[in-house]
């Protein structure tokens, strides 16, 4: 029996119900925000200054040629292999503590599509891909500003950044990628404003998720003077 078994596993349940709260919550609150930006006055906002803002951000030198390299970072294939690069550093930095790295970041890799998916459903009650609030390319919000924030705030904290860092690495990146699609003109403006703090919130369970994880893998097995004195 482990000394911890009595206070740990109760903790591991009170962190899986944190992340089904916050989950529940995120979404809730991803909706009711892709409801108002498909009210009128909102529409129609966007419609009279998308073509003037696009113009502005396209007109700065280099920008534009930038954002086209630059928007392959939210693009579903790089975001699996910057996956992939996470766990071979996971299992580098982190070694027999790699466990729950690598599931979080499989967790990463196989839910964030669905999730945004989801709200995108949700918000639209058809289809992921119906133009109810679409800019140029993709319904509300856009999945890859989405993914980015929560890849490299993940990538962050497997670095053993501290909480502030984490925070920051993952709102530059979620912004920078939000700008590029802005100046290529794929989202309204307020889609990719929506993107970064929906992509924070699921960094966040992703970070719980693996505390959770490392905290039920601790508790899992077997304690050293256990093993080492069996009944």
């Amino acid at each position: 029996m482990h000394p911890t078994t009595s206070t740990g596993w109760p903790a591991v349940a009170k962190g899986v119900r944190s992340i089904v709260l916050l989950a529940v919550a995120t979404v809730l609150v991803s909706v009711a925000v892709g409801k108002v930006f498909a009210w009128s006055p909102v529409q129609n906002w966007h419609d009279a200054t998308f073509d003037s803002i696009v113009d502005s951000l396209q007109s700065i030198p280099l920008l534009l040629g930038a954002s086209g390299f630059l928007t392959d970072a939210g693009h579903t294939t790089v975001n699996f292999l910057m996956l992939l690069a996470l766990a071979v550093v996971a299992l580098v930095v982190k070694k027999t503590a790699a466990l729950p790295w690598l599931l979080t970041l499989a967790a990463v890799a196989f839910v964030l599509r669905p999730f945004q998916s989801l709200i995108t459903v949700m918000v639209d009650g058809t289809t992921p891909q119906s133009s109810l609030i679409e800019g140029t390319a993709g319904p509300y919000f856009s999945g890859g500003v989405f993914r980015v924030t929560v890849i490299f705030g993940v990538g962050a904290a497997l670095l053993g950044l501290s909480k502030g860092s984490i925070l920051l690495v993952a709102l530059v990146a979620g912004s920078l990628e939000g700008l590029t699609r802005m100046v290529l003109g794929r989202h309204w403006p307020l889609d990719i404003v929506a993107s970064v703090p929906i992509g924070l919130a699921a960094l966040g369970l992703a970070l719980l998720c693996e505390q959770t994880i490392r905290e039920a893998v601790a508790l899992a097995r077997p304690s050293r003077s256990f093993s080492e004195n069996p009944i």
